[in-house]
């Protein structure tokens, strides 16, 4: 029985698509925020009744000049990036940008831990927790300030 309470305290269910769609169509955004079709929106079980969503303005891709670029060294002090270094962070970029979430896309995790977030990033994120059995908001803000 108790293996039973623990597999049950610690969320592996994906929030259902019904869920997901009534969050959205009840939620308002904070002061500051922009439309909900802006974010690419991540939603995760936090808890067997609570849906913890972020929300994410996507980051166009910055392409690095040489003149905008260092490596760091083995003593910890830096040098100027040479081609292979600029090519190397701007193939990374590209990259990094075709694995995340689009605006107004949705996406599913099993863990809140697998989520996307940015550390500060003001209303460029939005943290949401929403209790599914009752329709009650817990939360919803931007995320620092930005």
């Amino acid at each position: 029985m108790l293996a039973l309470f623990v597999a049950a305290a610690v969320p592996s269910a994906l929030p259902t698509w019904p869920v997901i769609d009534r969050i959205e169509h009840r939620i308002t955004l904070p002061h500051g925020a922009k439309p909900l079709v802006t974010y690419a929106r991540h939603y995760a079980m936090s808890a067997p009744d609570t849906v913890t969503a972020i929300y994410i303005v996507p980051e166009p891709i910055h392409v690095v000049r040489p003149d905008e670029c260092e490596e760091m060294t083995a003593d910890f002090g830096s040098r100027p990036c040479d081609p292979a270094d600029v090519a190397r962070s701007n193939r990374e970029a590209v990259q990094a940008a075709a694995r995340a979430a689009k605006p107004g896309e949705r996406r599913r995790y099993r863990r809140v831990d697998d989520m996307p977030y940015v550390s500060d990033g003001g209303c460029t994120q939005i943290n949401v927790r929403y209790r599914p059995s009752t329709g009650a908001f817990l939360y919803v803000g931007c995320n620092g300030r930005g």
